[in-house]
């Protein structure tokens, strides 16, 4: 019980000074009462709360990977420009970073994320056999549907026309596909082979500081 009053505590969603049986009966049947006892059963892996304004069930798992990909695509749009744009600090575009940021938070974290839990369900083996359907699957249904929805989203937070936008897509998107296959297709097929479905969004991760890069100088090349 200590152990998961603990784990609640560190996730951020009910302090322990509250994890004791009056604040449990005065909760009744709400949804904090539901996580209040999941934690108090140790059982944090598949604890679950309910987002206001959602109205579904997100794991806690699913928020810090949203959260660490924010972090990620902004330290990307950093090493953008400073390293390969060379801008410098005193020209350094800290808005494009923070939007950066914000899409991985809003976007990029929770599409891939919620991609790979539909992906294991579709194909739920482990197999070598299996890690190259899954492979094959991602790489040719999902890459180019997230970087066609990715460009567009990036090109209107940065005022891009309707027209100006379509245009700039058309350019960039053959290129940034084909810079895809050259990294992941190997990244992905070690990843559903040999990790485990809750640590592939951290692999990803890792190696998406060099993708976040790539992506946001190609987002941002006018």
């Amino acid at each position: 019980m200590r152990a998961g009053a603990k784990a609640l505590e560190g996730c951020g969603l009910v302090p322990t000074k509250s994890l004791n049986l009056r604040t449990h009966k005065a909760l009744g049947e709400s949804p904090s009462r539901r996580v209040l006892l999941a934690a108090m059963r140790g059982d944090v892996i598949k604890l679950r709360f309910i987002v206001r304004g959602i109205g579904r069930p997100v794991t806690v798992g699913a928020v810090q990977g949203s959260q660490g990909y924010g972090s990620l695509m902004g330290l990307g749009d950093v090493i953008s420009q400073q390293l390969v744009e060379r801008r410098g600090l005193r020209a350094h575009q800290a808005g494009r970073t923070l939007t950066m940021a914000s899409l991985g938070c809003g976007f990029v974290g929770p599409v891939v994320g919620g991609w790979y839990r539909v992906l294991d369900r579709l194909i739920p083996g482990t197999t070598k056999v299996d890690a190259l359907k899954k492979m094959l699957l991602d790489q040719g249904g999902f890459a180019p549907c997230f970087l066609g929805c990715f460009l567009p989203l990036v090109g209107t937070l940065n005022g891009l026309s309707a027209q100006d936008n379509w245009a700039k897509l058309q350019r960039d998107f053959p290129d940034a596909l084909i810079t895809n296959y050259y990294l992941w297709p190997a990244v992905q097929l070690a990843n559903f082979y040999l990790v485990p479905l809750h640590y592939r969004l951290a692999v990803v991760q890792c190696v998406a500081v060099i993708w976040n890069s790539y992506l946001s100088w190609k987002a941002h090349r006018l």
